[in-house]
């Protein structure tokens, strides 16, 4: 198994975080990060409307996504009422839940500096870019076919050895 070692220095703090090519386990808690992302999403979108506050729990946590006690209003780092409202940031904050935090939490298999297993979705959201980037590169370079879309190259290979 193939891994990469990103290691990104913010001020006084040093992030080291080991990536994994995808093994069964790993491809498993990405697509379960996903299932928390969806959920995350949706209550976004009804605290949006002013409907719900939620939990944005980490990787482990089984409250993610829940809504949380009445006087929480705050997401994505953000007083309910402070957040922007706008499509764009809306569908940005999908696809960070929902595609980049369970690629990159569940393809790292060790990591100081930052806890991967209890990162949820609001911290990973307020990361530094350079971070963030750094990260993604290591992940996608180590599982292209996490990039793969239906009709790509990739996936019509992946199809035929099938």
């Amino acid at each position: 198994m193939l891994t990469k070692v990103v290691e990104y220095q913010d001020g006084d703090k040093t992030y080291r975080l080991v990536i994994s090519e995808a093994t069964a386990l790993v491809a498993m808690k990405r697509t379960l990060l996903r299932g928390t992302g969806m959920v995350y999403v949706e209550r976004y979108r009804q605290a949006q409307a002013g409907l719900v506050p939620v939990s944005a729990g980490g990787a482990g946590d089984e409250k993610a996504g829940e809504p949380q006690a009445e006087e929480s209003t705050e997401i994505a780092g953000q007083k309910t009422e402070e957040r922007p409202t706008d499509p764009v940031t809306i569908s940005a904050v999908a696809i960070l839940a929902q595609v980049v935090y369970p690629d990159l939490i569940s393809a790292t298999i060790e990591a100081s500096g930052l806890n991967v297993g209890t990162l949820g979705i609001d911290d990973f959201i307020a990361l530094d870019e350079r971070l963030v980037g750094a990260w993604e590169t290591a992940v996608y370079d180590l599982n292209p076919h996490w990039l793969a879309g239906p009709g790509s190259a990739e996936d019509e290979g992946a199809q035929k050895k099938a």
